[in-house]
């Protein structure tokens, strides 16, 4: 068997999922992979702005040079949630341009992303002191089945209302105002509670539901 020279590495390939592309060290200590542009990083979507800064610095690492690709699906995001996007980045010349432009995009759908969880975290709030106060205007042992013989119909009706609100995923206040009334008869209106509906996006004091329960 043929014995390598002092110094030559073999050269190796990592596939990682998106949780390499921080925290990890790469070392590269293969002569001719450093002659030739140093460790490669091959990214097959692009995160955001602030994620791929980590990802383009797994390479160049211990003074030695890095260098990075990027190779996307037309057919996958961000281009189908784009549409026209794929030709506008074919039409830029430089590489730059076009990752700016992709990183652009991300980072536009990360601050949706954001927004929208910040919406959903309020309305659980809201759910969450709407179910605590339901359960101490019908109380239960915790043995009891469910629904309860004796809370037959407004057991019934609170779980159709919870499972309205997981169909419809991204459930504004206003609809789950509707919803509880409808299937609660939980009215929200200023006339019986003394707030606009704005104010359900407020965080609110344990407990504020408990007299508009059952209404």
């Amino acid at each position: 068997m043929p014995v390598a020279p002092l110094g030559y590495c073999r050269c190796r390939v990592t596939v990682t999922d998106r949780f390499g592309g921080r925290g990890h060290d790469y070392q590269v200590l293969d002569k001719i992979a450093i002659e030739n542009g140093g460790m490669l990083v091959i990214a097959t979507s692009i995160p955001d702005e602030r994620e791929w800064i980590q990802w383009r610095g797994r390479t160049a690492r211990q003074d030695k040079p890095g260098q990075y690709h990027v190779v996307l699906n037309r057919q996958a995001a961000p281009f189908t949630d784009h549409p026209g996007l794929a030709d506008q980045i074919a039409g830029m010349r430089r590489p730059d341009d076009r990752l700016a432009k992709l990183l652009e995009v991300q980072d536009e759908n990360i601050g949706a992303t954001l927004k929208k969880f910040a919406l959903d975290q309020e309305l659980g709030e809201q759910v969450n002191e709407l179910t605590e106060a339901y359960f101490r205007q019908y109380p239960r042992s915790f043995d009891d089945p469910w629904p309860s013989p004796e809370h037959m119909v407004h057991d019934q009706q609170l779980r159709a209302l919870l499972e309205q609100l997981q169909e419809n995923k991204g459930s504004t206040v206003k609809d789950f105002q509707k919803i509880a009334k409808d299937k609660l008869g939980i009215s929200f209106s200023d006339d019986q509670t003394g707030f606009q509906i704005s104010d359900l996006w407020a965080r609110r004091r344990q407990g504020d539901y408990a007299n508009q329960v059952g209404a």
